[in-house]
C-alpha cells in the first residue's frame, strides 16, 4: 500500500476513523467511507455536519446509497453541501433520470472533483 497511487480511496466502514489512516498516503487526496449500503449507523442526511470532515488536510466523506437520493434532494440545510452517493447496482438509466431531475443548484461531480471542490471551499487546496 505504501506505493499506492490513488487520488481517492474508499473504506468498507461508515466511520471517519476507518479513513483517517488512509490520509497518510501522499497520493490520496480524499477518502470515502462505506459502500453506500443502508447501514443504520451512518449519520442521517439531516445531520449534515456529521457527513464529512477534514483530517490531515484531506476530506473524508460518508458514502450514501442511491436509495437515499430522495432524502438528499430534500435536504434544505447549510449550503454548499457535499454528499457522496454511491450508485452501486443501480440502473444507469435511473441515475441519468435522477441527475436530469435535479434543480439547477445541484452539481453532480466525480469523487475526485468533489474532493477538489470541498478542499477549495475549505481553503486547503494549496496546503
Amino acid at each position: 500500500m505504501k506505493e499506492a497511487k490513488f487520488r481517492t480511496i474508499r473504506t468498507m466502514s461508515y466511520d471517519f476513523d476507518s479513513g483517517k489512516t488512509l490520509t497518510a498516503l501522499s497520493s490520496v487526496d480524499g477518502v470515502f467511507c462505506g459502500y453506500g449500503g443502508n447501514d443504520t449507523t451512518r449519520p442521517k442526511i439531516g445531520n449534515y455536519p456529521q457527513t464529512h470532515t477534514m483530517y490531515n488536510g484531506k476530506p473524508i466523506f460518508i458514502n450514501y446509497s442511491y436509495s437515499d437520493i430522495g432524502d438528499v434532494t430534500k435536504y434544505n440545510g447549510e449550503t454548499p453541501a457535499f454528499f457522496s452517493i454511491a450508485c452501486v447496482y443501480t440502473n444507469p438509466a435511473d441515475v441519468i433520470k435522477t441527475i436530469r431531475s435535479l434543480s439547477p443548484d445541484w452539481i453532480v461531480v466525480s469523487p475526485a472533483e468533489m474532493v477538489d471542490i470541498y478542499k477549495e471551499y475549505n481553503g486547503t487546496i494549496n496546503q
